[in-house]
């Protein structure tokens, strides 16, 4: 079994991007977004599946599981193999942390008696003293395997690392780690509140006007305009694409205030002097913002889990895309595959003649699609 398996996301010269598997830091496959079933495309599923070496090795979706008639249910990421018989689930968690403060969600995968197996995180790696790295997946088994054979829980979300006791061992220091600074923090809180309520109060001077005594006028500075606040940590997957942004992310939101709410990493492949593309950090991959003149000037969407505001997603079909703005979208060819097409939503208000949505498909299938002004909505690589 591979010491080391991640899952990294890479975009083609297209813009289009894929999830590619490494072990031990060679490339051995990828994982897919398909869709399976149903008869005609109509009640198919969408399903990731995991290729090594060109082969299907299983696959995995999404499923609601427990509750009582779809009561109280949850769910969960189902895995299978290639055989189509169920192998493992997974699903996230909060693990760590104390009195649920400082908890990270994980993804932690179950074998099909209900023993815990792996836990999933997304981390930094790659780069140089936390600079020009990239968000990858990595697993982690947290069971033995049996003898004669390695575990593999599916594609996706869930997949095998060799495990160790290091890794429960840190975990352990780590929470007593949390206790013994609390404690300390508590103690010395304590000391200080005792030695302020005795301290006797401090008489300030008399400052009660005496007759015909001049008066100074002291003029106060207005206080600097408050700094934005950080982002909550599911402020992505909580907003839908519109013509102005995601979310809180507005087109024409000044760079200064991007820097301050988000961390991000700048893609010099695709960036000049005087135009910038970004990924960002700490939200699912997919997610690019570019900046021109020192303001956002639009927003790119890769990845099947951001929709737009009328539930455009990237997998779906031109003809489902096509009813969800029936008769508003104008085609236009790909400029690098004759097969390729742009669906463009041009608005009718005059207020938003400046803006667009521009769709990227295959000739059956979105593959991206992204919002902004004229004229960087309608770059085709990047800045360039």
């Amino acid at each position: 079994m591979a010491q080391e398996r991640e899952i990294r996301k890479e975009t083609s010269f297209f813009g289009t991007e894929k999830e590619v598997i490494y072990e031990d830091g060679n490339r051995v496959g990828e994982v897919k977004t398909e869709e399976r079933g149903g008869f005609f495309g109509i009640g198919s599923e969408t399903v990731k599946v995991e290729y090594i070496g060109g082969k299907e090795t299983g696959y995995s979706k999404e499923e609601e599981r427990g509750g009582f008639f779809g009561i109280g249910s949850e769910k969960v990421q189902v895995q299978y193999g290639k055989d189509d018989n169920e192998v493992g689930h997974s699903r996230i968690e909060e693990r760590g942390g104390f009195l649920g403060l400082g908890a990270d969600h994980v993804r932690v995968g179950y074998d099909t008696e209900g023993n815990e197996v792996s836990q999933t995180t997304w981390e930094n790696r790659h780069g140089v003293f936390g600079i020009g790295g990239e968000r990858v997946k990595v697993t982690r088994n947290t069971a033995t395997a049996p003898s004669g054979g390695s575990q593999n829980y599916g594609s996706g979300d869930s997949y095998s690392e060799s495990g160790s006791s290091r890794d429960a061992q840190s975990t352990e220091e780590s929470s007593s780690h949390w206790l013994f600074w609390l404690i300390l923090i508590s103690i010395s809180v304590w000391i200080l509140s005792r030695w302020i309520a005795d301290k006797p109060p401090v008489q300030g001077p008399n400052f009660v006007a005496k007759p015909n005594q001049p008066r100074t006028v002291v003029s106060i500075p207005s206080l600097p305009p408050a700094m934005p606040m950080p982002l909550p940590r599911d402020w992505a997957l909580n907003s839908k694409l519109s013509l102005k942004g995601l979310g809180p992310l507005r087109i024409g939101t000044p760079l200064s205030e991007v820097t301050s709410r988000l961390e991000f990493v700048r893609d010099k492949d695709f960036s000049t002097q005087t135009c910038s593309v970004l990924h960002p950090t700490g939200v699912p991959a997919g997610l690019i913002i570019m900046i021109t003149n020192g303001q956002v000037s639009r927003v790119d969407i890769n990845s099947p889990e951001y929709t737009s505001l009328r539930g455009a997603r990237v997998g779906m079909t031109e003809e489902e895309l096509m009813g969800l703005y029936p008769g508003e979208l104008t085609v236009s060819y790909g400029k690098y595959n004759p097969d390729g097409r742009y669906l463009t939503f041009v608005p009718k208000d005059a207020a938003d003649r400046n803006f667009r949505m521009v769709f990227v498909t295959d000739g059956k299938r979105v593959l991206s699609f992204a919002t902004g002004r004229l004229p960087e909505v309608e770059y085709v690589e990047g800045c360039l």
